[in-house]
């Protein structure tokens, strides 16, 4: 069957799915076959991010609500993106494992301009792997990588098993010292 001119790519639809695990975004009502992919925004994109999956009565009394009637309120594209990410949680975030990182100078002890980092899975049945970047910034301006880029400029893939601890440490540039009128926020970013 052709598709239409509104319609989202296949693989957009079959994420969409798999993170509501077939649930209706608005109502919650598990829908096995009987639901479709709509526009969060009906004039947006066709893309994932513009995608709310929904049940038929739900799509039907959203997009088709006369926001001129007296009686009611007609969901906006915020409320709707909002409840659409509260029901890819509900039924995701039970695959998505917790992760901690975070800056110090601690353990072992640290003197500025070397800074450490420590990043833990803190559990869940699946391993992870996670990429580590680090820029060096401040409010006006970044500073870059570190000198120590290797394993913290995000190209790199750190295999964490569940439970599993690691440190690492990166040198900032001397110049930077804390206490300046603006001094440096050192930045770590991680994605699993």
């Amino acid at each position: 069957m052709p598709s239409r001119p509104k319609d989202f790519r296949s693989t957009d639809k079959r994420k969409a799915l798999l993170w509501c695990a077939r649930h209706c975004c608005w109502c919650d009502k598990f829908c096995g076959v009987s639901i479709e992919i709509a526009h969060i925004d009906r004039d947006g994109p066709r893309t994932l991010a513009n995608a709310m999956p929904l049940c038929f009565d739900c799509h039907a009394s959203i997009e088709h609500y006369h926001s001129g009637h007296p009686r009611g309120t007609k969901p906006t594209p915020e409320e709707k993106k909002a409840r659409r990410d509260q029901t890819y949680a509900k039924y995701t975030s039970h695959l998505v494992a917790p992760v901690d990182y975070k800056l110090t100078q601690l353990n072992p002890a640290r003197q500025f301009p070397d800074i450490g980092f420590h990043i833990c899975h803190l559990g869940g049945p699946y391993p992870i792997k996670a990429r580590v970047k680090i820029v060096l910034s401040k409010p006006s301006g970044g500073y870059g990588y570190p000198r120590t880029v290797g394993h913290y400029n995000g190209k790199l893939l750190w295999n964490l098993n569940p439970r599993q601890f690691v440190a690492g440490h990166f040198t900032a540039q001397r110049s930077l010292k804390p206490g300046r009128k603006n001094p440096p926020v050192p930045e770590l970013k991680s994605r699993s």
